[in-house]
């Protein structure tokens, strides 16, 4: 397509051609689409849209195509790119997307997040605030009024409004609330105006909170408290019922309920810094990792292939930064379960190997069904301990961490990688 794209002229047919697939591209979120036209088909319209004298009107349509694909692999633009959609382009959610899309904008946003190291996310979330409050593009019709004067229903004038009331500081559910029911500004809004606002706001409180702190933590993490399994998850505690070491979740349990639930997460609240902090890890092996994945990210580009024979180097080299930070990037760029679907040698290696330690039926079925999230585990569970001699304990925590960005990936099924066992203190595997 970019070749062809090259020699062709800027046509109002093409651009018609160009939008239709895109259309789809949001209705089914067809992720292969919107990489192909902003990594192969946009960069050659744009250099010839810029020189070839094509119709403004149809370059201007072009460029919105470019910000509403990029608003589709949003969880995987880099940080630059995601600042700059948040400063120009991010209007298209509200005005394209909502109604389509099954994930809120925060999904979205976090998904991205998610696959930073925390010492670079709260950075990150400053630049995108302050984006927001530049953003001119408009999500309501109707003027904005305050202090005797108009002003047009743009994010960025929204923002100041809602900031002229509570102020920059951080501000809990109650005090939101208390501007919706208050503002007249708000309160004159259609029913999907306000959901657009609600959408908007929500995203810029939760943009204030510190990934350090336990309501600020982007991943979800799980606990095993008192013989029951408990997920934490924006700053919030949900029982998921009774679990066992040798039954696993029961399913069917009893779950803690209301005023007992509400008591539980009060017990383990002095918990929660002390859990983030593990899960995070080691602040120094983290930054090498970063480093390491951000030096391999360079070189591999979108080179899959490649990829995958600098994971088979860092393995083989006993490099656990470079394997970890590998193993990363396979999971941002969904690439870990074709990996295993795909890599001939490696799924007979894998074969050989589990079927001495699980048996042949365990072995029959992963060659059957690779792609299943419990083969995905022991494959991770596997490089990090038995091949990289990682602990149970680190290796876990790696785990849920790979496990969490397959989630905001939307692969709903890897939210059972690994828990943190609140009485041992330590992350355990899922069995």
């Amino acid at each position: 397509m970019a070749d062809e794209t090259k020699k062709l002229v800027i046509t109002k047919d093409l651009v018609n051609e160009f939008e239709s697939k895109t259309e789809e591209a949001v209705k089914f979120s067809d992720v292969e689409w919107a990489k192909e036209f902003l990594r192969k088909i946009w960069p050659n319209i744009k250099f010839e849209g810029a020189d070839s004298g094509s119709d403004p009107e149809l370059y201007r349509r072009l460029e919105a195509l470019e910000k509403i694909n990029s608003i589709i692999i949003l969880p995987s633009l880099s940080a630059q790119n995601l600042v700059q959609i948040f400063n120009d382009g991010i209007g298209f959610y509200f005005n394209k997307f909502m109604s389509e899309t099954g994930l809120t904008l925060w999904e979205l946003v976090r998904g991205n997040i998610v696959s930073g190291f925390p010492e670079d996310r709260d950075p990150l979330k400053e630049k995108l605030r302050q984006a927001l409050l530049r953003n001119e593009e408009l999500i309501t019709a109707g003027k904005i009024k305050r202090n005797d004067k108009q002003y047009n229903p743009s994010i960025k004038e929204w923002l100041v409004d809602y900031t002229s009331v509570v102020g920059n500081k951080k501000v809990d559910a109650l005090e939101m609330n208390q501007y919706f029911a208050a503002s007249s500004n708000f309160q004159k809004l259609s029913d999907l105006e306000k959901e657009k606002v609600r959408i908007l706001i929500t995203l810029y409180e939760k943009l204030k909170r510190s990934t350090f702190e336990p309501e600020g933590l982007e991943e979800s993490v799980m606990f095993e408290v008192e013989g029951h399994l408990l997920i934490f998850s924006d700053g919030r505690v949900e029982d998921l019922g009774e679990y066992s070491e040798s039954e696993g979740l029961k399913p069917g349990s009893t779950q803690i309920q209301g005023e007992a639930l509400g008591q539980t997460a009060k017990k383990i609240t002095p918990t929660q810094a002390e859990v983030v902090a593990a899960y995070q890890g080691d602040p120094k092996q983290q930054k090498a990792i970063a480093l390491a994945e951000e030096k391999m990210a360079k070189a591999v580009k979108e080179d899959k292939q490649k990829l995958r024979t600098e994971f088979f180097n860092a393995v083989q080299n006993k490099n656990v930064n470079s394997a970890i930070a590998a193993i990363r990037l396979l999971a941002q760029k969904d690439d870990i379960i074709n990996f295993l679907n795909e890599d001939a040698k490696l799924k007979k290696f894998l074969s050989v190997v589990w079927e001495k330690q699980y048996g042949k039926e365990f072995t029959a079925e992963f060659n059957q069904n690779a792609d299943q999230p419990k083969f995905v585990r022991m494959f991770v569970k596997y490089v990090l301990q038995e091949r990289l001699g990682l602990s149970s304990n680190d290796a876990a925590r790696v785990g849920l961490q790979i496990g969490n960005i397959l989630v905001n990936l939307g692969k709903k099924g890897y939210n059972k990688m690994a828990f943190f066992d609140v009485t041992k203190k330590q992350f355990e595997w899922f069995e």
